[in-house]
């Protein structure tokens, strides 16, 4: 297809429209088609690796988050999420990522850094007991 078009395009750029009909149909029916697909949020797919999958936060999100394949907001998802899943326990969180013990400090520095530490205070549910009130005498 490129040796067609330098052949008959006399121009010095080629464009998207100059492209022969079949191949306009093929890249237009995968586009449709990638539209047409769910997105699944990034954030879920790391936190399936490290709980699912037992990789790592240091490969599973750290890494990604490190050469800008993550954002801010992705790795804050994940935090989120795990803190959710160990009501606000950092040092269970730590664990739950499958990280070492001796990764803890240096996991809550990397957050506190990159500022995607979150209060944990919001994840821990107060666990309240309800009776009923018993007055004494009669009303």
């Amino acid at each position: 297809m490129v040796e067609r078009l330098t052949l008959r395009w006399r121009s010095s750029t080629v464009g998207f429209a100059d492209l022969p009909p079949e191949i306009l149909g093929r890249l237009e029916s995968q586009r449709t088609a990638a539209q047409a697909a769910p997105l699944t949020y990034r954030g879920d797919l790391i936190i399936e690796r490290m709980i699912k999958g037992g990789e790592t936060f240091w490969g599973a999100a750290y890494a990604p988050f490190m050469s800008r394949d993550l954002t801010r907001e992705d790795l804050r998802y994940v935090i989120s999420i795990g803190l959710q899943m160990t009501h606000g326990s950092y040092k269970q969180l730590a664990q739950l990522f499958n990280m070492p013990p001796d990764d803890y400090k240096r996991f809550l520095n990397f957050l506190r850094k990159h500022e995607c530490q979150l209060p944990f205070h919001r994840f821990r549910g107060v666990l309240m007991e309800t009776r009923p009130i018993a007055f004494r005498g009669s009303m």
